[in-house]
């Protein structure tokens, strides 16, 4: 009985042997092809997401505050949005030129709204531009919108304030010029439509212009 078992736990620790043994003579080492690793590994651009911040100097001028906030969404789809405060002044961009007759104001009067907003959202696509000597340029769909108030007119009795709607629609095509490694400048314009609605005191009607809008960026890449 003793030697059946020994002869059995022997050929249990022999077929383990044979099995654990390998003839590395026969084993094959393939080369790995870099560009098929680099094409498993593609994710499309994701994992390379940039993001931005901008102050636009023209809309200073024309009398907003305007910050922004941009963002590569996948590949050169891009969204960027942005708002703020309208100061006590209006610029060149704004007043009666495209927004109906205001002849009760002075011109002053017109360009010293009391307070508003401004917002704008933009979905964009942007690459390499070939043509101009710039870094990329973009070509987006401009949605903005500012609302504002006006303090009555030098006479007037009414002790309100009337408030002034703006809708913008507009292409928008940009270019960007690196200025260093993160800080850029980018110079922008388009042509669209924009509609002016007035508050019913100020008995004017809807009115509807086209719009050039401009925009002087200083952005950061972050």
């Amino acid at each position: 009985m003793s030697k059946q078992l020994l002869c059995l736990i022997g050929l249990v620790f022999s077929s383990f042997f044979c099995f654990g043994q390998t003839d590395t003579s026969q084993v094959k080492i393939e080369k790995v092809d870099h560009d098929e690793l680099e094409e498993a590994f593609d994710d499309g651009g994701l994992s390379d997401i940039k993001n931005a911040i901008k102050i636009d100097l023209a809309a200073l001028m024309a009398g907003s505050f305007t910050i922004s906030y941009e963002r590569q969404i996948a590949g050169i789809f891009w969204m960027e949005v942005g708002g703020g405060p309208i100061l006590s002044y209006l610029g060149i961009e704004y007043p009666n030129k495209y927004g109906g007759d205001l002849s009760a104001f002075s011109d002053d009067e017109i360009s010293a709204p009391s307070g508003g907003i401004n917002f704008y959202i933009m979905p964009k696509v942007v690459g390499e531009n070939t043509i101009f000597t710039v870094e990329r340029s973009s070509l987006g769909l401009l949605y903005r919108y500012r609302k504002y108030k006006l303090d009555p007119p030098s006479g007037s009795s009414s002790s309100g304030t009337y408030e002034v709607t703006v809708n913008d629609f507009a292409l928008y095509f940009g270019m960007v010029f690196e200025l260093s490694d993160r800080l850029f400048f980018e110079l922008a314009y388009g042509l669209g439509v924009r509609s002016t609605k007035y508050s019913e005191d100020l008995e004017l009607e809807k009115a509807n212009d086209f719009v050039v809008p401009l925009g002087l960026n200083i952005g950061y890449t972050l």
